[in-house]
């Protein structure tokens, strides 16, 4: 499946997080302005994710890193400039009702089209009991995976937002 637009993938989020957003920003706009109730204002970083062939497990996944303006050549930034929202990085698998969300901090100055990476088993467990954690380990440090069920995305981003679990 080709990738979504922005505005096809803020739509999504903000379909499934329904009456609890309170407020959310232009749906072009990138980063997205999120407002979900009883949580910190958001700056939403939404990407799609692909599961490509090949010997890997078919539910592992990934997206592509690349922000408006970012050359081949040029490094990527996830920094809204807006310093009281809150950096989300999240993809939205289209074929499926998941969501996951990995630490937006953990992955300033990238490469165009940088891949960032999930494996199987918290998609699985996002499937299965609602929510899926893994922990990577980066070379800035360790990293908190979290994938959720469209149900249970808003208490996936207040683990996010905290911390991880």
């Amino acid at each position: 499946m080709p990738g979504l637009s922005k505005a096809e993938l803020h739509s999504r989020i903000i379909a499934v997080l329904g009456e609890e957003v309170a407020a959310h920003g232009d749906r072009e706009e990138v980063p997205f302005r999120l407002e979900v109730r009883g949580l910190i204002p958001l700056a939403v970083w939404a990407f799609t994710i692909t599961s490509p062939p090949g010997g890997r497990h078919p539910l592992e996944s990934k997206i592509q890193l690349m922000v408006p303006g970012q050359g081949r050549d040029e490094r990527g930034s996830l920094r809204s400039a807006d310093p009281d929202l809150f950096p989300i990085l999240i993809g939205v698998k289209p074929d499926e009702d998941l969501f996951v969300l990995w630490d937006a901090w953990k992955h300033e100055g990238f490469a165009f089209s940088k891949n960032v990476q999930v494996r199987a088993q918290p998609l699985i467990d996002a499937q299965t009991f609602g929510i899926g954690e893994a922990t990577r380990r980066l070379a800035n440090g360790h990293e908190v995976v979290l994938a959720a069920r469209g149900a249970d995305l808003r208490e996936a981003l207040r683990r996010r937002i905290m911390g991880g679990s």
